[in-house]
């Protein structure tokens, strides 16, 4: 099962692109050795949040999937989405911080600042282009929720 929804995600980001949730995993995986899947369930809801207003129909057709009620506001939607993907993941034991996995908060800034470095960001949903930006969900990502 894992190997065929491993394939399904590849096709996916191969037409959709990925964005500021793996330019982040990849920064952090980089240089604190997280896996790859793992940094991107932990950036993921945050993320979502930075996005909301530039994803809302997105996020809206997600959050049906997900078993959520429509909303029309961008932000409840976004925000409504990100608390069931950080609960979703806690729920199956994975890990909600950065913290928890030994990311130093006074790496912060600086994996703010490399993250703007990453190619993935360009396919963001929502444009990031300052590190002023960036560095209040690498905050939220290293406290979790």
């Amino acid at each position: 099962q894992q190997l065929v929804a491993a394939c399904l995600a590849g096709a996916a980001f191969s037409n959709a692109q990925v964005g500021l949730v793996h330019a982040m995993a990849h920064t952090v995986g980089a240089r604190n050795g997280i896996h790859h899947g793992l940094a991107n369930s932990i950036c993921m809801p945050h993320v979502i949040r930075f996005n909301g207003p530039m994803c809302h129909d997105a996020y809206n057709a997600v959050s049906v999937a997900f078993g959520l009620s429509p909303s029309r506001d961008a932000q409840e939607t976004a925000a409504r989405l990100a608390d069931a993907l950080f609960d979703f993941a806690a729920a199956a034991g994975l890990s909600t911080s950065l913290k928890a996995e030994g990311v130093p908060e006074n790496a912060l800034s600086d994996l703010a600042e490399a993250t703007l470095s990453d190619g993935a960001i360009v396919y963001n949903g929502r444009p990031a282009f300052d590190v002023e930006e960036l560095k209040p969900i690498w905050r939220a990502a290293w406290e979790g929720k």
